[in-house]
């Protein structure tokens, strides 16, 4: 619908101007919803290929009035519909092109083998993960930020995406096109705490609420703490010390920082990347050393990700004690109450500062910002 757009415009400035919300306060949350594609036909690179030579030599032969032999199941009967069928499969090609070339501008700890990458040909712009029910299907994305203070919603979108990540920053600039604002405040769980999207809210002035690196639904799920492959502590051991401007390990011991530089994330976003490393001659006698790093002899070479918080984030879990947040919503049972922020380790300055290098190698503990 043309209009669709503009008609949003319009209700949400008329509620803005009419007093019902301030547009300022609101929670962001998705859902996956099934793509109009069969979960059972989905292609790799090379079948894909395979059944491109195929169409190609059958319309080929449609063309010079050649009667087709037996022809697979998966192919159109009729040269009209083996044109469109075609069609669609260049599409596909194109987009597979796409999904490799993304692939490869990954992290090779985050990278796919490219005969793993699969797509439909009925729609080949659907995303291939897990819904909801813990199927693997071509699927999108369902994306809302619904007003704290109201029932209206302030910003919506679908994307050709498996999960919530890498979203916070588009939605966030539709609601800025919909209703003329941006959020002071929003509340979201823990997809939407990745290094890109605080980088966002920083930017944006935007107060952000949401556990870090784990919810409610964590244990139920029965996930094992976030780890990688040169730690095996979770990120959340590792503690940010302000004064010194370092991390402490679990057993006490401070890390020092090594290096800066800048990594690439999903959606071609890059962010800041610290690394910190502890000194062998601590990690040598460490009494945890081999439950923290496979290589405790050479020192472990463990590296997190850390997600810190904004300033004003950080101010405002701190003021409201033991790093829990809790907004009362204006709305009786509209929105979300309560945001706990528990877990949430201590925050790393979002300034640019560096401390001094010191000598030293050892775990390292990488951290974004």
């Amino acid at each position: 619908m043309p209009y669709w757009e503009t008609w949003n415009v319009q209700v949400l400035g008329q509620a803005i101007k009419e007093g019902y919300t301030v547009a300022k306060r609101g929670a962001q949350d998705g859902t996956t919803l099934a793509a109009h594609a069969s979960r059972y036909t989905l292609l790799n690179r090379r079948t894909l290929e395979k059944r491109l030579e195929a169409l190609d030599a059958a319309i080929a032969a449609d063309e010079a009035g050649q009667a087709l032999g037996q022809f697979p199941r998966w192919m159109a009967h009729h040269p009209a519909t083996r044109a469109q069928q075609r069609e669609r499969y260049e599409r596909a090609r194109a987009r597979m092109a796409h999904l490799q070339a993304e692939n490869q501008q990954r992290r090779a700890c985050k990278r796919q083998a490219p005969e793993k990458i699969v797509l439909s040909a009925s729609d080949p712009d659907a995303a291939c993960g897990y819904d909801k029910c813990k199927t693997f299907r071509p699927l999108y994305t369902a994306q809302f930020i619904r007003d704290l203070d109201s029932p209206f919603i302030l910003s919506y979108e679908v994307f050709n995406r498996a999960t919530d990540a890498g979203t916070l920053g588009p939605m966030v600039e539709r609601m800025t096109r919909l209703s003329g604002r941006k959020p002071e405040i929003l509340l979201a769980d823990s997809a939407y705490t990745a290094v890109a999207d605080l980088e966002v809210c920083a930017q944006h002035s935007i107060t952000l609420y949401a556990p870090v690196g784990e919810n409610d639904y964590t244990a139920k799920q029965q996930r094992k703490p976030a780890t990688n492959q040169f730690t095996q502590l979770p990120k959340t051991a590792f503690t940010w010390v302000a004064e010194e401007q370092t991390y402490r390990c679990p057993e006490g011991y401070q890390l020092h920082f090594v290096q800066r530089h800048r990594v690439r994330r999903s959606g071609g976003q890059r962010v800041h990347i610290a690394l910190f490393r502890c000194p062998p001659a601590y990690c040598g006698r460490c009494a945890r050393r081999h439950e923290c790093t496979p290589t405790p002899g050479e020192g472990a070479h463990g590296q997190s990700a850390r997600a810190r918080r904004t300033p004003r984030r950080t101010a405002r879990a701190d003021a409201d004690g033991g790093g829990q947040s809790v907004i009362p919503p204006a709305w009786p049972n509209g929105g979300i109450s309560v945001c706990r922020n528990e877990r949430t380790p201590q925050s790393a300055p979002l300034d640019g500062t560096r401390p001094a290098a010191r000598h030293g190698a050892s775990r390292r503990l990488r951290t974004g910002s």
